[in-house]
């Protein structure tokens, strides 16, 4: 049942109940006799009141339908058609409180109006790209200034809510990790993520910092993060990238806390999507780096990257070329069942605690020119390991601890300096010998 309709009957039962009151009253008023002008003046004033009230309420319940039953428009009405001065002028006040209110001022207005969603986020995104330094975690540490003489506990929290607003409505399911549809008409429960979701969303936070960021289950479109500081944990899991995500030259750093909170430092991609390009090209990861069954439909680039910690791959798919050049692994490298769909460069990148390739698939060349291996170094149970390619690659010595296994026709040779290169072993008829259960120089066996 329409509201209105239900308001336009209400309106009407209560119109026919006065009525029958006000008759009922007359033939009661009739059946006796009036005697004077004032029992005249009486039956006049009741009427009066009656009809009064009956006009009350209606006009009552016309009021309640008309503030109640409204529902934000999308587009056109009276909502603006573009952002004024007036509206993102508050942001630049000194007090943070009033700041605070900008932020959620502009978000209810972005939930009403979608067509200036993006404009929205565009002055979000340039609030977080102005420098900052966050506060430090102990009261002995000298505290830094915020931009403009602003109190950086308070800037932080305007800057935290900004992140929040970004966070919330580009989420595009549940913690849970399924989607969840809106909720209908006669649904009384609170809006899922899902539901308040807005899509086509592009982010530049270029250069800008970042505390405790993460954009997990969400979907973006162009996503560029170039030269952005993530302090603390960075999480991005199941995130889905429509566009181009650039991360080159970002920070994710192990931060020691804020105010109290104890922060990892990870970075967390297990699971997301990149539909365009991912641009990681000399980005700095402090803590652990998940990339774990991450779909790089377009073209990965994590070249002259440095990986402190952890760098775990494992079950990804490289749908494009995989750029590692010149990479630095200082920890545990996986990419255990990673395939490499076109080519995977590897040149002059360093692995210094171990690599894992087990059980990977190599359908492209994989080039490992140059590179240095310290630790273990594991290619079993791979596929397609006739396209790795590891010319001149560096191997230090082996230890007590270290295991092994390259892929079949590659051989360590001792070098002049102690290290070990690889290089191809030639094979049984290139030496002259006889392959064991092949026929001899004369067709004997």
């Amino acid at each position: 049942m329409k509201p209105g309709f239900s308001m336009r009957r209400i309106g009407l039962t209560l119109v026919v109940m006065l009525l029958l009151v006000a008759g009922g009253f007359l033939l009661s008023v009739t059946g006796s006799q009036l005697t004077g002008v004032d029992d005249i003046s009486t039956v006049v004033t009741a009427l009066s009141a009656l009809v009064s009230g009956a006009g009350a309420l209606l006009a009552a319940a016309a009021a309640w339908r008309s503030t109640g039953s409204q529902k934000p428009k999308s587009s056109g009405g009276t909502h603006p058609a573009a952002l004024t001065a007036a509206d993102v002028a508050p942001l630049g006040s000194d007090q943070a409180p009033v700041r605070l209110v900008a932020l959620y001022a502009l978000e209810r207005l972005a939930e009403q109006t979608p067509a200036l969603r993006q404009d929205i986020v565009d002055v979000i995104c340039g609030y977080l790209r102005m420098p900052f330094t966050p506060p430090a975690a102990r009261a002995d540490v000298a505290r830094p200034t915020a931009p403009g003489g602003r109190d950086p506990h308070g800037e932080q929290e305007v800057r935290l809510t900004a992140q929040r607003i970004l966070t919330t409505h580009l989420r595009h399911e549940t913690l849970l990790g399924y989607k969840v549809p809106p909720p209908r008409w006669w649904q009384r429960r609170p809006p899922e993520p899902a539901s308040r979701h807005w899509p086509g969303i592009n982010l530049d936070l270029t250069g800008a910092t970042l505390i405790d960021f993460g954009l997990t289950g969400s979907r973006v479109g162009d996503a560029v993060f170039r030269g952005a500081s993530f302090t603390g944990t960075a999480g991005f899991d199941r995130a889905t990238f429509t566009g181009t995500a650039g991360f080159s030259e970002a920070t994710f750093a192990r931060g020691a806390g804020f105010d109290g909170a104890t922060f990892t430092g990870d970075a967390g991609f297990d699971g997301a999507t990149f539909t365009g390009g991912a641009r990681f090209r000399g980005a700095t990861f402090t803590g652990d780096a998940m990339f774990a069954r991450v779909t790089f439909t377009g073209t990965a680039g994590f070249s002259e990257a440095t990986f402190a910690r952890g760098a775990g791959f494992d079950g990804a798919t490289f749908a494009r070329d995989a750029m590692f050049n010149g990479a630095s692994f200082t920890g545990t490298a996986g990419f255990t069942e990673t395939t490499f769909t076109h080519g995977a460069g590897f040149d002059w990148a360093t692995f210094t605690n171990g690599v894992w390739f087990s059980k990977a698939a190599f359908t492209g060349t994989a080039m490992f020119r140059g590179a240095t291996f310290t630790g273990d170094a594991m290619f079993n149970g791979a596929r397609g390991l006739e396209r790795v390619e590891l010319y001149s690659v560096r191997v230090a010595p082996e230890g007590a601890d270290v295991r092994r296994m390259w892929p079949p026709g590659w051989r360590a040779e001792a070098g002049a300096d102690g290290w070990q290169t690889l290089s191809r072993a030639a094979a049984p008829e290139e030496k002259g010998e006889t392959v064991e259960g092949a026929p001899g120089p004369e067709g004997l066996t």
